[in-house]
């Protein structure tokens, strides 16, 4: 019986290596023989198989184990939503991070030209967002400027994104100086006139000038000192008002118990005499629930500003310049039809 070739060993467990001993051991010898056959069988037979993922005899992995991948943190949003915080709410599809880019963009240039230049921040990088460093600048200037701006790591910005802990939803936080509900309605206002608003990503853009608890009990204890300077106020007079209601990611609270609620602190039972208009009111407080948190505040020209959508503010403004260009093509033709 010639010996068996080495080349063709294709599976051979690691336990049986003790069979590879009857090499040393002479052909005609009949141990050799019988390790041979039992050889010639290892040969034959198939490599293990691995079990599918139906097969109920895998081991199965724990909940925890699939629990920490939604503790990941995302890149750029390190703080969590929180009460007391004023901003802006923004919604996108799907795109958080170009999201986050493009409204910072935004909200950076109004804020310059509205509250003048962020402290800290120079002329150039509020011009087009850009270090522009200056051809045969003195090395020693240079450094000072780098260990100046390390030293401003940690003072507060102006605007800074925060995670509001569900999916499309973007906040960005801002500073004490800044007004959330004029710098949004400029913006809005700005692009209606104009028809154009550098953003891909981002949908609507909603101010915020109080987060609270989910609760009704927390709405009816701090909403209002926020509404204080819209209804309560001696100068305010009686105005319509309308109650804009969203949640997300929360099924405790109860839409009609919520707008009910908010009714109540703005007509104080009809001591006010601010009366309720659905369809073209004045003021509308906008509600937006977030999971555990309830952020508010009272925009004006609701409707008009398509409900803060800036998609649809620039389309709207689109589609009447092509009517337009349509009537002024068809009184063009009559003009020159009863010409001829």
């Amino acid at each position: 019986v010639p010996r068996p070739s080495l080349r063709n060993v294709s599976y051979i467990p690691k336990c049986c290596s003790r069979f590879w001993s009857f090499l040393c051991i002479p052909e005609d010898c009949a141990l050799w023989r019988f390790r041979l056959s039992v050889y010639c069988e290892l040969l034959t037979t198939e490599a293990p198989k691995t079990f599918s993922m139906g097969d109920p005899r895998k081991r199965k992995r724990s909940k925890a184990f699939y629990g920490n991948f939604s503790k990941k943190v995302k890149s750029g949003c390190l703080e969590e939503l929180d009460q007391g915080m004023t901003g802006f709410l923004v919604t996108c599809s799907d795109r958080e991070k170009q999201c986050i880019t493009e409204i910072l963009n935004v909200l950076t240039r109004y804020a310059d030209k509205m509250y003048g230049v962020e402290a800290g921040k120079t002329v150039e990088e509020a011009g087009d967002g850009r270090e522009k460093e200056e051809e045969g600048k003195d090395i020693i200037q240079t450094l000072q400027k780098e260990l100046e701006e390390m030293k401003q790591t940690h003072r507060v910005k102006r605007f800074q994104a925060v995670r509001s802990l569900a999916r499309n939803v973007v906040f960005i936080r801002c500073s004490a100086e800044v007004n959330p509900v004029a710098l949004t309605h400029k913006i809005l206002t700005d692009a209606q006139t104009s028809g154009e608003l550098s953003v891909r990503f981002c949908q609507r853009l909603l101010p915020v000038s109080l987060v609270c608890r989910a609760s009704i009990d927390d709405i009816n204890q701090k909403a209002p000192l926020m509404l204080d300077p819209h209804f309560y106020s001696s100068q305010s007079k009686s105005v319509t008002f309308a109650v804009a209601y969203k949640a997300r990611n929360n099924g405790e609270m109860k839409r009609d118990e919520v707008i009910s609620a908010v009714a109540a602190l703005v007509t104080g039972d009809g001591l006010f005499g601010h009366k309720v208009d659905l369809t073209s009111p004045e003021l509308v407080v906008v509600v937006e629930v977030v999971k555990r948190h309830c952020l508010m505040s009272v925009v004006r020209d609701y409707h008009c500003l398509k409900k803060y959508n800036m998609h649809s503010i620039v389309e709207e403004k689109a589609k009447i310049e092509k009517q337009t260009e349509k009537s002024q093509d068809v009184s063009n033709d009559v003009a020159t039809h009863e010409d001829d």
